[in-house]
Protein backbone atom coordinates (compact mmCIF):
# COMPACT_ATOMS: atom_id res chain seq x y z
CA UNK A 1 0.00 0.00 0.00
CA UNK A 2 1.58 3.54 -1.16
CA UNK A 3 1.53 5.79 1.36
CA UNK A 4 -0.45 9.20 -0.12
CA UNK A 5 -0.30 11.21 3.22
CA UNK A 6 2.26 12.21 5.54
CA UNK A 7 1.86 10.06 8.56
CA UNK A 8 0.60 11.91 11.44
CA UNK A 9 1.43 10.86 14.90
CA UNK A 10 0.96 12.05 18.97
CA UNK A 11 3.04 11.02 21.59
CA UNK A 12 1.89 11.62 25.27
CA UNK A 13 4.69 12.54 27.05
CA UNK A 14 7.26 14.98 26.52
CA UNK A 15 10.00 12.92 28.71
CA UNK A 16 13.21 11.78 27.02
CA UNK A 17 11.67 8.70 25.15
CA UNK A 18 9.19 10.84 23.98
CA UNK A 19 12.06 12.99 22.47
CA UNK A 20 13.88 10.17 21.26
CA UNK A 21 10.73 9.11 19.48
CA UNK A 22 10.06 12.41 18.24
CA UNK A 23 13.07 13.19 17.08
CA UNK A 24 12.86 9.49 15.02
CA UNK A 25 9.54 10.25 13.48
CA UNK A 26 10.40 13.91 12.13
CA UNK A 27 13.73 12.31 10.26
CA UNK A 28 10.74 10.62 8.44
CA UNK A 29 8.60 13.97 7.67
CA UNK A 30 5.99 12.14 10.01
CA UNK A 31 3.48 14.91 11.32
CA UNK A 32 4.15 14.77 15.22
CA UNK A 33 2.15 16.36 17.91
CA UNK A 34 3.12 16.57 21.15
CA UNK A 35 1.47 16.90 24.59
CA UNK A 36 2.02 16.30 28.75
CA UNK A 37 0.15 17.25 31.29
CA UNK A 38 2.60 19.02 32.58
CA UNK A 39 3.11 22.32 30.65
CA UNK A 40 6.80 22.24 32.24
CA UNK A 41 7.77 19.64 30.56
CA UNK A 42 6.67 20.38 27.37
CA UNK A 43 8.89 23.84 28.02
CA UNK A 44 12.12 21.81 28.74
CA UNK A 45 11.69 19.84 25.56
CA UNK A 46 11.66 22.57 23.44
CA UNK A 47 14.05 24.45 25.65
CA UNK A 48 16.17 21.90 26.80
CA UNK A 49 16.10 18.44 25.87
CA UNK A 50 15.33 18.27 21.82
CA UNK A 51 17.92 21.52 20.68
CA UNK A 52 20.75 19.75 23.36
CA UNK A 53 20.35 16.57 21.69
CA UNK A 54 19.72 17.48 18.32
CA UNK A 55 21.23 20.55 17.65
CA UNK A 56 18.09 22.51 17.61
CA UNK A 57 14.36 22.64 18.28
CA UNK A 58 12.35 21.56 14.93
CA UNK A 59 9.67 24.33 14.23
CA UNK A 60 7.28 21.68 12.94
CA UNK A 61 6.38 20.04 15.88
CA UNK A 62 3.34 20.64 17.30
CA UNK A 63 2.68 21.43 20.69
CA UNK A 64 -0.29 20.70 23.01
CA UNK A 65 -0.45 22.49 26.26
CA UNK A 66 -2.45 20.70 28.88
CA UNK A 67 -5.83 23.37 28.39
CA UNK A 68 -5.33 22.35 24.97
CA UNK A 69 -5.14 18.27 25.48
CA UNK A 70 -8.75 18.97 27.36
CA UNK A 71 -10.70 20.76 24.80
CA UNK A 72 -8.58 18.65 21.34
CA UNK A 73 -10.96 17.58 18.85
CA UNK A 74 -11.67 13.89 19.64
CA UNK A 75 -12.37 13.34 15.84
CA UNK A 76 -8.57 14.89 14.74
CA UNK A 77 -7.04 11.67 12.69
CA UNK A 78 -3.77 10.16 14.12
CA UNK A 79 -2.36 7.35 12.36
CA UNK A 80 -0.62 6.25 15.77
CA UNK A 81 -0.63 7.28 19.25
CA UNK A 82 2.83 7.06 21.43
CA UNK A 83 1.93 6.95 25.67
CA UNK A 84 5.18 8.36 26.94
CA UNK A 85 4.15 8.63 30.28
CA UNK A 86 5.46 6.99 33.33
CA UNK A 87 4.48 3.15 33.72
CA UNK A 88 1.77 3.52 36.44
CA UNK A 89 -0.05 5.71 34.17
CA UNK A 90 0.38 3.53 31.13
CA UNK A 91 -2.77 1.83 30.91
CA UNK A 92 -5.48 4.64 31.63
CA UNK A 93 -3.46 6.86 29.49
CA UNK A 94 -3.96 4.16 26.55
CA UNK A 95 -7.46 3.97 27.23
CA UNK A 96 -8.04 7.47 27.65
CA UNK A 97 -6.61 8.09 23.86
CA UNK A 98 -7.55 5.13 22.37
CA UNK A 99 -11.65 6.16 23.82
CA UNK A 100 -11.20 9.39 22.23
CA UNK A 101 -9.37 9.13 18.88
CA UNK A 102 -9.34 5.33 17.49
CA UNK A 103 -5.84 5.56 16.03
CA UNK A 104 -4.72 3.05 13.87
CA UNK A 105 -1.57 1.88 16.23
CA UNK A 106 -1.23 2.68 19.54
CA UNK A 107 1.89 2.33 20.66
CA UNK A 108 2.89 1.95 24.65
CA UNK A 109 6.29 2.35 26.12
CA UNK A 110 8.13 -0.28 28.03
CA UNK A 111 7.11 -1.93 30.15
CA UNK A 112 3.23 -1.88 29.48
CA UNK A 113 2.34 -1.35 32.74
CA UNK A 114 3.64 -1.26 36.55
CA UNK A 115 2.31 -4.04 38.31
CA UNK A 116 -0.78 -5.15 39.35
CA UNK A 117 -3.30 -3.48 36.83
CA UNK A 118 -4.78 -6.94 34.64
CA UNK A 119 -8.04 -5.28 35.45
CA UNK A 120 -7.05 -2.29 33.03
CA UNK A 121 -4.92 -4.14 30.36
CA UNK A 122 -8.08 -6.46 30.24
CA UNK A 123 -10.35 -3.09 29.61
CA UNK A 124 -7.48 -1.86 26.63
CA UNK A 125 -7.27 -5.34 25.07
CA UNK A 126 -11.56 -5.22 24.59
CA UNK A 127 -11.54 -1.88 23.09
CA UNK A 128 -8.54 -2.02 21.00
CA UNK A 129 -10.60 -5.34 19.40
CA UNK A 130 -13.97 -3.05 19.38
CA UNK A 131 -11.86 -0.25 17.73
CA UNK A 132 -9.94 -2.59 15.62
CA UNK A 133 -6.09 -0.68 16.92
CA UNK A 134 -3.04 -2.40 16.71
CA UNK A 135 -1.42 -1.77 20.31
CA UNK A 136 2.32 -2.13 20.17
CA UNK A 137 4.80 -1.77 23.21
CA UNK A 138 8.01 -0.40 22.82
CA UNK A 139 10.43 -3.32 24.06
CA UNK A 140 12.72 -2.09 20.68
CA UNK A 141 15.68 -4.36 21.02
CA UNK A 142 13.69 -6.46 19.01
CA UNK A 143 14.03 -4.70 15.91
CA UNK A 144 17.45 -3.68 15.94
CA UNK A 145 19.58 -4.97 13.16
CA UNK A 146 21.68 -7.16 15.88
CA UNK A 147 18.49 -9.15 17.10
CA UNK A 148 17.04 -9.63 13.59
CA UNK A 149 20.32 -11.13 12.71
CA UNK A 150 20.75 -12.97 16.09
CA UNK A 151 16.94 -13.95 15.36
CA UNK A 152 17.73 -15.49 11.77
CA UNK A 153 20.98 -17.51 13.48
CA UNK A 154 18.43 -19.01 15.52
CA UNK A 155 16.14 -20.05 12.95
CA UNK A 156 18.59 -21.81 10.98
CA UNK A 157 20.17 -23.28 13.51
CA UNK A 158 23.61 -25.05 12.69
CA UNK A 159 24.74 -25.24 16.45
CA UNK A 160 23.10 -28.20 17.70
CA UNK A 161 20.80 -28.28 20.78
CA UNK A 162 20.67 -25.34 22.85
CA UNK A 163 21.94 -26.13 26.41
CA UNK A 164 22.01 -22.82 28.48
CA UNK A 165 20.41 -19.15 27.81
CA UNK A 166 21.57 -15.89 29.90
CA UNK A 167 20.40 -12.19 29.08
CA UNK A 168 22.32 -9.52 31.14
CA UNK A 169 21.04 -5.85 31.36
CA UNK A 170 23.09 -4.19 34.36
CA UNK A 171 23.50 -0.55 33.59
CA UNK A 172 24.35 1.88 36.73
CA UNK A 173 21.29 4.34 37.17
CA UNK A 174 23.83 7.01 36.27
CA UNK A 175 23.56 5.73 32.67
CA UNK A 176 19.34 6.42 32.53
CA UNK A 177 20.13 9.41 35.01
CA UNK A 178 22.05 11.17 32.80
CA UNK A 179 19.47 11.26 29.88
CA UNK A 180 17.45 12.58 32.31
CA UNK A 181 19.32 15.99 34.14
CA UNK A 182 15.88 17.29 35.59
CA UNK A 183 15.58 14.24 38.21
CA UNK A 184 18.01 14.25 41.14
CA UNK A 185 17.61 10.55 42.00
CA UNK A 186 15.60 7.77 41.58
CA UNK A 187 13.44 8.85 44.37
CA UNK A 188 12.36 12.10 41.98
CA UNK A 189 10.35 10.01 39.20
CA UNK A 190 8.67 6.34 39.59
CA UNK A 191 12.39 4.88 39.18
CA UNK A 192 12.79 5.02 43.21
CA UNK A 193 9.17 2.54 43.16
CA UNK A 194 8.72 -0.96 42.30
CA UNK A 195 4.93 -0.30 42.31
CA UNK A 196 5.55 2.34 40.06
CA UNK A 197 7.03 0.15 37.51
CA UNK A 198 10.56 1.45 38.54
CA UNK A 199 13.31 -0.27 39.88
CA UNK A 200 15.77 -2.94 37.85
CA UNK A 201 13.14 -5.66 37.61
CA UNK A 202 10.74 -3.23 35.40
CA UNK A 203 13.18 -0.35 33.97
CA UNK A 204 15.82 -3.19 32.77
CA UNK A 205 13.09 -5.69 31.51
CA UNK A 206 14.18 -5.31 28.19
CA UNK A 207 16.28 -8.13 29.31
CA UNK A 208 13.43 -10.20 30.38
CA UNK A 209 11.95 -9.84 26.96
CA UNK A 210 14.70 -10.47 24.77
CA UNK A 211 15.34 -13.54 27.01
CA UNK A 212 11.65 -14.50 26.45
CA UNK A 213 11.76 -13.55 22.74
CA UNK A 214 14.79 -15.48 21.61
CA UNK A 215 13.41 -18.30 23.84
CA UNK A 216 10.22 -18.27 21.17
CA UNK A 217 11.97 -17.82 17.98
CA UNK A 218 13.93 -21.10 19.35
CA UNK A 219 10.88 -22.53 19.90
CA UNK A 220 11.58 -23.77 23.81
CA UNK A 221 7.95 -22.79 25.25
CA UNK A 222 7.09 -20.74 27.88
CA UNK A 223 9.28 -20.77 30.70
CA UNK A 224 8.79 -21.79 34.57
CA UNK A 225 10.10 -19.11 36.93
CA UNK A 226 11.91 -21.55 39.33
CA UNK A 227 13.68 -18.80 41.69
CA UNK A 228 13.63 -15.32 42.07
CA UNK A 229 16.21 -13.50 44.35
CA UNK A 230 15.74 -9.25 44.66
CA UNK A 231 18.14 -7.22 46.76
CA UNK A 232 15.92 -4.28 47.69
CA UNK A 233 16.30 -0.42 48.44
CA UNK A 234 13.74 0.52 50.96
CA UNK A 235 14.24 3.46 53.63
CA UNK A 236 10.93 4.23 54.35
CA UNK A 237 10.48 6.58 51.16
CA UNK A 238 12.30 4.30 48.42
CA UNK A 239 11.26 0.83 47.74
CA UNK A 240 12.37 -0.38 44.63
CA UNK A 241 14.98 -3.36 43.70
CA UNK A 242 18.58 -2.70 42.63
CA UNK A 243 19.57 -6.16 41.67
CA UNK A 244 17.09 -8.94 40.31
CA UNK A 245 18.20 -12.45 39.71
CA UNK A 246 15.96 -15.03 38.27
CA UNK A 247 16.51 -18.78 37.16
CA UNK A 248 14.35 -20.28 34.44
CA UNK A 249 13.62 -23.77 33.14
CA UNK A 250 12.44 -24.08 29.51
CA UNK A 251 11.57 -27.15 27.52
CA UNK A 252 13.75 -29.94 27.41
CA UNK A 253 14.82 -28.92 30.90
CA UNK A 254 16.99 -26.22 29.39
CA UNK A 255 17.87 -23.73 31.95
CA UNK A 256 18.01 -19.62 31.44
CA UNK A 257 19.44 -17.01 33.90
CA UNK A 258 18.33 -13.59 33.94
CA UNK A 259 20.86 -10.79 35.46
CA UNK A 260 19.29 -7.01 35.85
CA UNK A 261 20.45 -4.49 38.25
CA UNK A 262 20.99 -0.74 38.52
CA UNK A 263 24.35 -0.39 39.74
CA UNK A 264 26.80 -2.06 37.22
CA UNK A 265 29.02 0.52 35.64
CA UNK A 266 30.01 0.44 33.21
CA UNK A 267 27.01 -1.17 31.77
CA UNK A 268 26.41 -4.61 30.64
CA UNK A 269 23.44 -5.24 27.87
CA UNK A 270 24.12 -8.79 26.33
CA UNK A 271 22.64 -12.10 25.99
CA UNK A 272 24.31 -15.09 25.50
CA UNK A 273 23.24 -18.53 23.92
CA UNK A 274 25.18 -22.00 24.30
CA UNK A 275 24.68 -24.29 22.15
CA UNK A 276 26.13 -27.46 21.68
CA UNK A 277 28.28 -26.55 19.11
CA UNK A 278 28.83 -23.02 19.52
CA UNK A 279 28.26 -19.72 21.41
CA UNK A 280 26.72 -17.01 20.16
CA UNK A 281 26.86 -13.15 22.08
CA UNK A 282 24.54 -10.38 21.21
CA UNK A 283 25.36 -7.34 23.12
CA UNK A 284 24.39 -3.75 22.64
CA UNK A 285 26.61 -0.68 23.99
CA UNK A 286 26.63 3.28 23.51
CA UNK A 287 28.51 3.43 20.85
CA UNK A 288 28.64 -0.40 19.06
CA UNK A 289 26.20 -3.27 19.08
CA UNK A 290 25.95 -6.71 17.38
CA UNK A 291 26.24 -10.86 17.13
CA UNK A 292 30.06 -12.48 17.92
CA UNK A 293 29.35 -16.49 17.39
CA UNK A 294 32.36 -18.69 18.39
CA UNK A 295 32.59 -22.22 17.86
CA UNK A 296 33.22 -25.13 20.43
CA UNK A 297 36.97 -24.45 20.71
CA UNK A 298 36.48 -20.96 21.84
CA UNK A 299 37.23 -19.18 18.04
CA UNK A 300 35.35 -16.49 16.78
CA UNK A 301 33.36 -17.75 13.47
CA UNK A 302 30.80 -14.95 12.40
CA UNK A 303 30.40 -11.89 13.31
CA UNK A 304 27.99 -8.87 12.97
CA UNK A 305 29.01 -5.73 14.43
CA UNK A 306 28.26 -1.94 13.86
CA UNK A 307 28.85 1.59 15.21
CA UNK A 308 25.73 3.40 16.61
CA UNK A 309 24.19 6.40 18.79
CA UNK A 310 21.73 6.33 21.13
CA UNK A 311 19.20 7.51 19.44
CA UNK A 312 19.50 5.26 16.79
CA UNK A 313 17.87 2.72 19.08
CA UNK A 314 14.19 4.24 18.19
CA UNK A 315 14.85 4.25 14.92
CA UNK A 316 14.10 0.61 13.98
CA UNK A 317 10.49 1.35 15.38
CA UNK A 318 9.92 3.97 13.79
CA UNK A 319 10.61 2.65 10.41
CA UNK A 320 8.85 -0.80 11.47
CA UNK A 321 5.53 1.54 12.64
CA UNK A 322 5.95 3.12 9.06
CA UNK A 323 6.01 -0.81 7.04
CA UNK A 324 2.92 -1.66 9.09
CA UNK A 325 1.13 1.44 8.35
CA UNK A 326 1.84 1.02 4.67
CA UNK A 327 0.39 -2.44 4.88
CA UNK A 328 4.15 -3.57 3.69
CA UNK A 329 4.04 -5.63 6.93
CA UNK A 330 1.12 -7.80 8.73
CA UNK A 331 2.62 -9.02 11.86
CA UNK A 332 4.86 -7.73 14.53
CA UNK A 333 7.07 -8.70 17.11
CA UNK A 334 6.33 -5.85 19.31
CA UNK A 335 2.27 -6.71 19.35
CA UNK A 336 0.30 -6.58 22.23
CA UNK A 337 -0.26 -10.48 21.93
CA UNK A 338 3.63 -11.22 21.68
CA UNK A 339 5.05 -9.14 24.08
CA UNK A 340 1.70 -9.75 26.92
CA UNK A 341 3.86 -13.10 28.29
CA UNK A 342 6.84 -10.76 29.24
CA UNK A 343 4.15 -8.73 31.19
CA UNK A 344 3.08 -11.70 32.83
CA UNK A 345 6.61 -13.17 33.72
CA UNK A 346 7.27 -9.98 35.30
CA UNK A 347 4.25 -10.25 37.31
CA UNK A 348 5.15 -13.77 38.16
CA UNK A 349 8.56 -12.27 39.08
CA UNK A 350 7.03 -9.48 41.41
CA UNK A 351 5.07 -11.81 43.21
CA UNK A 352 8.11 -13.09 44.53
CA UNK A 353 9.45 -9.92 45.58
Amino acid sequence: MELKNRIRIKIVGAGSIGNHLCFAARSLNWEVVVTDIRSEALDRMKSMIYPSRYGKLDDEIKFLEPSEEKIENSKLYYDAIFICTPPDSHLKVAVEQLTKHQPRFLFIEKPLSSPGLVNELSELKKLSQSTKTKVLVGYNHRLTPNTQYLISKIKNNDFGRIKFVRSSFRENWKGILNAHPWLDGPGASYLGYINSGGGSLFEHSHGLDLLLYVADSAKLGRPKVLSAAFTRVNDGKLNYDENVIGIFEFNDKIMGLLEQNVFTNPAVKELEIEYENAKILWFTLDKKAGVEIFGNTGELVDSFVYDKERKDDFAPQIAHLEKLISGELADSPISLDQIEITQSVLEDFFSNY
